[in-house]
């Protein structure tokens, strides 16, 4: 018997990470992938398959952890999601939300005990979650089932264990950068760490810029041709450029993208768009730097 790094005591060939579903569908393509070779470098046999589950197949099996791949809201029952429970009562079970059920996290009426992942956000989740918790068996899905987000929090507040950063953490209000001092001229200062681009709404623009104020991050708001132009005279590269882009298709927003990639190309860029498609995603691949997040978003 060897012990698995998550801590999970298996013999050489009972050790599988499930996945069910989605192999229909373009959409969960690169995820599958991802944790697949992760799965398999981290000696874990990755067993696909479709609906109905044949349970038989898992039998004398040790499940690592189980993804389900959610192509429409529903794909799988409570009768189904019981059953798995009963047979791997302390395994983490992730539901990789597809495109079409964006809005199921706004119903209240998920199932309990699942960590509920978008589809878009599958990177993140395999970097900062899946891949400690295979690598070492820490981090949010170490936690029981049972457990809660206020759980996570006070579990990765402690010295010991390592956590990956929490999507509502960050810096200390002590630490927050000033990007502009009272006596200085805006037309001399350093661009903001963060930088906000609305153009349509500049109270969410400036609701986003806060946000990041309360996070320990020094930020301010601009249009696209304010911040091109600043480029030119203001020094600094920004640690992220927000674009509130939900009042336009993707296609519009492309050349303006462009720009901004090409001015900026060590900053993040994260593009807010109202329900991106696989389709709006192609447009921006050869865009290294610029990443698509839907809205509404958290």
């Amino acid at each position: 018997m060897n012990r698995h790094p998550c801590g999970i005591i298996r013999s050489d060939d009972s050790g599988v990470l499930l996945m069910v579903g989605g192999d229909d569908r373009e959409e969960f393509q690169a995820p599958r992938q991802a944790i697949r070779i992760l799965a398999r470098g981290r000696g874990i046999e990755p067993i696909e398959t479709r609906l109905p589950l044949d349970f038989d197949l898992l039998s004398g099996k040790e499940c690592v952890a189980i993804v389900l791949c959610e192509s429409y809201p529903g794909s799988y029952s409570q009768c189904f999601l019981r059953r798995l429970r009963r047979l791997f009562p302390l395994t983490p079970v992730i539901l990789l939300a597809g495109d079409l059920c964006e809005g199921e996290g706004r119903t209240g009426d998920l199932p309990p005990g699942i960590v509920r992942v978008c589809r878009r956000q599958w990177r993140e989740f395999v970097k900062d979650d899946l891949e400690p918790f295979l690598t070492g068996g820490t981090g949010r899905l170490a936690l029981p089932p049972i457990a809660a987000d206020e759980d996570y929090l006070v579990l990765a507040s402690r010295p010991l264990g390592d956590f990956p950063p929490l999507l509502h953490g960050g810096d200390s209000p002590a630490e927050a950068i000033a990007f502009r001092s009272p006596d200085s001229d805006p037309k001399e200062a350093a661009l903001a760490p963060i930088c906000v681009v609305s153009p349509f709404d500049h109270a969410l623009g400036e609701m986003i810029a806060e946000i990041w104020r309360q996070r320990g991050k020094g930020s301010e708001t601009f249009t696209a041709d304010s911040l091109l132009a600043a480029r030119q005279k203001r020094p600094g590269d920004p640690e992220r450029i927000v674009v509130d882009s939900v009042a336009r298709q993707s296609a519009d927003e492309l050349p303006t993208i462009k720009k901004l990639s090409a001015a900026f190309p060590r900053t993040q860029i994260d593009l807010l768009l109202f329900a991106p498609r696989i389709e709006d995603e192609r447009l921006f691949v050869p865009l290294t730097n610029v990443r698509l997040i839907a809205k509404p978003f958290v």
